[in-house]
């Protein structure tokens, strides 16, 4: 068997967008042909853990020890393959000790081999604001993979770096449609992610202040958390609801609540959750950036819009009119299911086996 180590977290609440594109992977990847190791810093995901080809590597409370786990996993354990798609080098600096002669006598003694690293990009924003860094990850890397075709063209324009394009897998059957034939006149609208910035969250609630008649609902913490707080008591956004994070293994019934995906995010290198409203049965609105513009299809599942005042017209026209949101929702569903791991799946095989082959 193929020996892949995936650097992501298993856990059953991680949250990070690599990790649970490397949970699906765990779960649709030939478990007769790959040995997949993982790392986990809690209770490790149910779906992962009951299968005999993963090996789960369980991290502690010390960050010496789990930075001393990884080092030796990265380095002893006979990894073929290591996939990372963490944006920090630390991967990368771990492996370039596997050229200091002062290991030659280790690799010697313990057998082994330079694994090849496939590092996956889903930020092609992050090039920009961390170019160097960044820019030594890629290049160093053996291969790398681009999850939207924006994120590959900015690899190809910024660090002149050819990166086949391989969009996430999901497991579909974990997000499905709320049953129902009738839409109240009030309308839920939800958005997920973190309140950052490049995310917009205060976009998000000056359109929930301009349609006070339906609820709107944002799940998610990070720095800007406290701030909306704030402007919704200021501004008296009474139909404004901002729980904080959920869990992952809550995000499917949270979304199946809700009526429209609202994606206010103004830079986004794929956006698993969108594919996930979607195969809840959520027509999406989002703008025309990055993977967003390539997962929701134009007038079919939703709107690509190109500025605030157009997002906030098509919303509107959503709410009000019950039966093209029901056309949206089925098509939204259809659309989700091309992001299906059990029937891409054999897309990333392949690109493995191909690099394995060299």
């Amino acid at each position: 068997m193929l020996k892949i180590l995936l650097n992501i977290d298993c856990s059953i609440n991680s949250f990070q967008a690599q990790d649970r594109d490397g949970k699906a992977w765990c779960q649709f990847l030939n478990p007769t042909k790959y040995l997949i190791s993982v790392f986990c810093s809690d209770t490790p995901d149910p779906r992962i853990a009951k299968q005999e080809n993963i090996n789960i590597i369980y991290l502690s409370q010390n960050r010496k020890v789990n930075a001393f786990k990884k080092f030796y996993n990265f380095h002893f354990m006979g990894n073929d393959l290591i996939i990372n798609g963490k944006n920090d080098i630390g991967l990368i600096q771990s492996l370039w000790w596997h050229n200091r002669n002062k290991f030659n006598k280790l690799k010697i003694f313990f057998g082994i081999k330079k694994p090849i690293v496939i590092q996956y990009l889903g930020g092609f924003h992050q090039i920009g604001i961390n170019r160097s860094q960044i820019g030594y990850l890629l290049k160093n890397s053996d291969k790398v993979l681009a999850i939207s075709d924006q994120v590959s063209k900015n690899l190809k324009k910024e660090l002149n770096i050819e990166a086949p394009i391989i969009h996430p897998s999901h497991d579909i059957n974990m997000f499905t449609p709320l049953q129902h034939n009738n839409y109240n006149r009030q309308k839920s609208i939800i958005c997920v992610g973190s309140m950052v910035f490049l995310k917009n969250p205060f976009l998000f609630a000056n359109i929930a202040k301009q349609l006070p008649d339906h609820y709107f609902t944002w799940i998610g913490e990070r720095y800007l958390y406290d701030f909306m707080l704030e402007k919704k008591e200021r501004d008296n956004i009474n139909n404004l609801y901002i729980p904080g994070s959920i869990s992952n293994r809550d995000m499917p019934s949270e979304l199946r609540k809700h009526d429209i995906f609202l994606f206010t995010s103004m830079m986004d290198g794929f956006g698993n959750v969108i594919v996930e409203a979607m195969a809840c049965g959520l027509p999406c609105i989002v703008f025309d950036i990055g993977g967003p513009q390539e997962i929701v299809l134009n007038n079919k599942t939703g709107f690509v819009v190109s500025d605030e005042y157009e997002m906030l017209e098509k919303l509107e026209i959503l709410t009000n009119d019950n039966d093209l949101l029901r056309i949206f929702s089925v098509a939204s569903r259809k659309r989700a299911l091309d992001y299906d791991g059990r029937k891409n799946i054999h897309i990333f095989e392949g690109f493995i086996d191909k690099t394995l082959a060299g």
